[in-house]
């Protein structure tokens, strides 16, 4: 997904999985509507469509545990995830307009 095996953002620490595997799922629950908005509940928004967190306040943001899906539903997310890979999402504060939306869900096999 990147030149290094991380997921991160500008503002905030990179995720480091330790399994390839769970990036699919963890990166498709983090960009879907529920993953943003638990992300934006906890950020600080002092820019207009960005949310920034702190270190300390990670912990805090709720999300998926990838750890406990199925090899099946890992496949599933990489799936998806290859189906989505070129679209443009838009930033949260335009959730409103057309984006798209993983058609996954961790129950889903």
């Amino acid at each position: 997904m990147t030149p290094e095996r991380a997921i991160g953002g500008r503002a905030w620490p990179s995720v480091v999985v330790d399994n390839i595997d769970h990036e699919y799922a963890f990166t498709l629950w983090s960009n879907s509507t529920l993953g943003l908005l638990c992300h934006w509940w906890m950020s600080n928004k002092t820019q207009e469509g960005r949310g920034t967190t702190t270190v300390t306040s990670i912990p805090a943001i709720a999300t998926l545990d990838v750890r406990l899906l199925s090899p099946a539903q890992h496949e599933a997310a990489k799936t998806v995830f290859d189906a989505l890979a070129g679209q443009r999402f838009l930033p949260f504060d335009q959730i409103d307009e057309m984006r798209p939306e993983p058609n996954w869900t961790a129950g889903s096999s």
